[in-house]
C-alpha cells in the first residue's frame, strides 16, 4: 500500500499541470483544519514553480468515504485537482 495519493492538475496560464501528493494519513485520520500542500515544481513557458492547495476537514471526510473531490490552488485557482482513492 502507498502512503501517498497521487493527483494531477488541469488548467494554469500556460498549458502545464503539477502533481499533488496526499498523506493517506491525512485522509484516514483528517485534521480539524484540513490540509495545506505543495504542488511539485513544474516549468511553463516563462519560470520554474509550485502551488499551495488546501483540503478542508470536510472535503478529506469526503475523499475517506470515497467520494471525488475537486480542488483549486490557493493562489490564482487556475489548477484543479480532482481527489479520489
Amino acid at each position: 500500500m502507498t502512503d501517498t495519493i497521487r493527483c494531477q492538475s488541469t488548467g494554469g496560464l500556460f498549458p502545464h499541470t503539477h502533481a499533488l501528493n496526499i498523506p493517506v494519513d491525512a485522509i484516514n485520520t483528517p485534521p480539524k483544519d484540513g490540509i495545506t500542500l505543495t504542488t511539485s515544481e513544474e516549468y511553463s513557458l516563462i519560470f520554474k514553480h509550485k502551488h499551495q492547495v488546501h483540503i478542508t476537514l470536510d472535503e478529506l471526510i469526503k475523499v475517506n468515504r470515497g467520494e471525488k473531490v475537486s480542488v483549486r490552488d490557493t493562489d490564482k485557482g487556475r489548477h484543479s485537482f480532482v481527489i479520489s482513492t
